[in-house]
């Protein structure tokens, strides 16, 4: 995470942002593509393919793929910086055992939002304009399949083998794999 410079990075010419639990909440990607714009677009950020590493502009179609961890955050819309047809998986080590699910104009300070709750979350954003208005609409999958990474058939036992390392006490660590999804093209 120390290479990734300002949340942000290139894989095989596909951009990322990259956010860590409060990272997410206080919209570092986000911001840090906002003053990029504003101060005339001289932000480099790590390019990786073919073994190699290349320093160039953070994208002006925003990322085609958002990564966050956290510890108790959960997707908020405020915070994206995503690409059309974007896609941004977060997985939160202290609600993993709780299933994704989202709601939309359920809190009364933010009515017209929507809010995707749970351990693992993939979300889509897709633009819409139209004549009179502009607007995201958001897509979450619950498209996934969570495999044990300690079976209890296993010579190990989880919490022997964590000591520490992970929330031990909250629940057993899964592996969270979604389907394939289109990466958007920029």
């Amino acid at each position: 995470y120390n290479m990734i410079e300002y949340g942000w990075f290139y894989m095989d010419e596909i951009a990322f942002s990259v956010e860590i639990c409060l990272d997410h909440l206080v919209h570092r990607a986000l911001m840090t593509y906002n003053a990029d714009i504003v101060t005339g677009s001289k932000t480099l950020v790590p390019s990786s393919s073919n073994d190699s590493v290349e320093w160039r502009g953070i994208p002006k179609s925003q990322a085609q793929i958002s990564l966050v961890s956290s510890a108790g955050m959960d997707i908020t819309v405020a915070s994206l910086a995503l690409a059309n047809g974007g896609h941004i998986f977060l997985q939160d080590g202290m609600e993993g055992d709780v299933p994704a699910h989202s709601r939309f104009g359920e809190d009364e300070c933010q009515p017209n939002e929507y809010e995707f709750l749970g351990g693992s979350q993939s979300v889509k954003r897709t633009a819409v304009i139209s004549a009179t208005d502009v607007t995201f609409e958001y897509e979450m999958s619950n498209n996934y399949d969570d495999h044990e990474i300690y079976p209890e058939d296993g010579g190990r036992h989880w919490k022997d083998v964590l000591k520490g390392v992970f929330s031990r006490e909250a629940y057993k660590p899964k592996l969270t794999v979604y389907d394939l999804v289109n990466i958007t093209l920029v």
